[in-house]
């Protein structure tokens, strides 16, 4: 729970709460302990100043992350790096300049976001730099009519303070170590795209089909450095009774390709070294409610000492959610 407001014309500030552990990747409450109270954790405190039209300055415990993904029902629909539920600690910088181009049936949007994210405080090894990360993204979409859409953006992504470093806390295990300490940097490239249709077949029953994709790429190790996630979504949002949307997906992330603190935290723990396909479909029970269904499947992709063999997961998640 939460709430958001503006103080004054372009500035707004947001705090909320949430339960679980404080596991950054989930706000899961397990029901345990003879009854135990739970914890309310601060799940964001921001502020967002938006001096013109074009750009929004946010700082404090971000709520929305502003890099661009592939989007559904305010979740996002690509966790491939990020887990829905990360509410980033630092600064960004979104530029979002519209109509560009502007030659009808075409329009073009261009758009830059830019952040600081702190990782931790200190360094207990007693050397070398704070962890910390930073990144670019540079993007465009392009609009024909109100038919065809299509959204991409290159990032780079730059950590400085990890290599060498002893294991982030909330880490899956999954990247390589030397001595208990990060073997790589993780200065990624990452691609992201979406291409959407709406109305594909003309009747009301299918309003919208996306394809969407990422794609990283760490040049550091020599080997097991990428991953990538290919979907496909319909339907852009459920308001009331009978609306749907179903999304699948398949995914592969490699074992150093990617800091292992960040990835969606239900496909196989969140780790890397992981591959499989998640199928979900969301429905419509009444207005601002409705129920989700999501499968997960998943396996490591190479042995090794944790797992010396390769083990599948599988995952059932269903959830009923309500917005107001």
């Amino acid at each position: 729970m939460g709430v958001d407001t503006k103080i004054v014309d372009d500035v707004t500030v947001g705090f909320g709460v949430a339960s679980g552990s404080g596991d950054p990747r989930s706000i899961d409450q397990t029901f345990d302990s003879s009854f135990s109270k739970k914890l309310l954790n601060i799940d964001y405190a921001f502020a967002q100043y938006k001096p013109l039209q074009w750009l929004s300055l946010m700082a404090g415990k971000i709520k929305t992350n502003p890099i661009f993904r592939a989007n559904s029902l305010g979740f996002w629909a690509s966790e491939l790096l990020w887990d829905n539920d990360i509410t980033p600690e630092g600064a960004a910088v979104v530029f979002n300049y519209p109509a560009l181009l502007n030659l009808d049936p075409i329009n073009v949007d261009v758009f830059m976001n830019n952040a600081f994210y702190i990782l931790d405080e200190n360094n207990p090894s007693g050397s070398g730099r704070e962890p910390y990360m930073y990144l670019i993204q540079p993007g465009f979409n392009v609009k024909i009519m109100k038919d065809i859409n299509f959204k991409a953006a290159v990032a780079k992504y730059l950590f400085r303070g990890v290599k060498n470093r002893t294991q982030l806390k909330f880490s899956s295990n999954s990247n390589t170590l030397v001595d208990g300490k990060y073997e790589f940097h993780y200065d990624a490239w990452v691609g992201t795209a979406e291409f959407g249709l709406n109305n594909p077949m003309h009747q009301k029953i299918v309003p919208y089909v996306g394809l969407f994709g990422e794609y990283v790429y760490n040049p550091d190790p020599n080997d097991e450095e990428k991953g990538y996630i290919a979907g496909i979504r319909g339907c852009p949002s459920i308001k009331k009774f009978g609306d749907w949307q179903l999304i699948y997906a398949y995914r592969r992330l490699e074992k150093d390709a990617w800091l292992d603190i960040l990835p969606d935290s239900t496909f196989y723990s969140g780790s890397t070294n992981v591959k499989g396909h998640k199928a979900a479909i969301y429905f419509g029970l009444a207005k601002n409610l409705f129920c989700d269904v999501n499968y997960f499947r998943s396996v490591n992709i190479l042995p090794n000492k944790t797992l010396p063999k390769e083990r599948p997961d599988d995952v059932l998640q269903v959830d009923i959610q309500f917005n107001f």
